[in-house]
This record gives structure tokens, sequence and C-alpha cells, in this order.
């Protein structure tokens, strides 16, 4: 992919490389390093959606420092990012004072919330089900009081989830 993109012209910047905290010692795949950190977190029997959202607190304070440094490197005058992939970019840009703008890359309105219905069908849960499990998941719980104690955030138990 880095090839295809610089033959364009552009820059091609490797998230792997920018934001080492997250990365290190863990493997890559299509949601951060989440396989790695269900292991770490003793959650491999835990639905797909059940750990994604239980870790994506945590995931997105490993990425906050990389991405912090990448854009004071690079630094924009907006932000462009996926709210369902890359919610750590509004975050990061939030905290530096950037102007960001949220890239729906989804079905239209309303798609979020079916899909997420659907999934949840699929994990064999509720909605109720699933919001005690991700807000009683006491490393999401701290994840959240450090990312709003650090970087004064109002990051809530169920930001990006409602």
């Amino acid at each position: 992919m880095r090839e295809a993109i610089e033959d364009t012209g552009s820059v091609f910047h490797s998230e792997v490389e920018q934001m080492p905290e997250l990365y290190i010692g863990r493997e890559c795949d299509i949601f951060g390093a989440g396989e790695s950190l269900k292991r770490e977190y003793g959650l491999e029997n835990d639905s797909f959606v059940t750990g994604l959202f239980k870790l994506r607190t945590l995931s997105i304070e490993l990425m906050m420092p990389g991405t912090i440094r990448w854009l004071r490197a690079i630094n924009p005058g907006s932000v462009l990012y996926s709210p369902v992939m890359n919610g750590n970019a509004a975050f990061a840009a939030e905290v530096l004072g950037i102007p960001s703008v949220a890239l729906l890359p989804n079905a239209g309105p309303g798609s979020i919330p079916r899909f997420f219905a659907d999934l949840l069908r699929m994990s064999h849960m509720t909605e109720d089900m699933f919001v005690q499990e991700v807000e009683g998941f006491e490393p999401h719980r701290e994840a959240v009081a450090r990312l709003n104690a650090k970087y004064g955030l109002d990051f809530g138990l169920l930001t990006n989830m409602q």
C-alpha cells in the first residue's frame, strides 16, 4: 500500500510506526492490536463485540501519545477521521485544539444503530447485557479515568457507543 500512496505524490504514514505504545510486543490486526489485547486481558472467550468494546478505551489510551506526536509533527489545519475506526484522531485533535470532522464511512443515516443491534443479536446479547459487561470491566473504567485526567477529556464509560 505504501508504494501506491507514494506514487500519487502523497506521504505514507505508518500507524504501527507512529503508535509504538500500542504495537510494540503486540500483533497488528484490523482493529489495531485487538487480538493481542484480548489475550493480555484474558478476554479470549468474549464475543467479538464485547471484547472489542471492552478494549476500545484501552486501545485509544495506547494510541493517544503516538497520535498526538504525529499530529504535532505534520501540523494539520484540520483532521478528517473515521469515527468507526479512528476515534483516537478526534480525541487527539481536541487535546491539541485542531478542528476535526468525522467522515461517516457507513451506509447512511441510522445504519450504525442497526448494525450494532445486529452485532448484539449475533452475540446473543441484549443492549443491557452489553452495557453491563463494558461498564463493569474494571480496566475499561480505569482507562476512562486516566484519559480524562491526563488529557482533560470528558470521556464517558460508553463514549462512541451510544
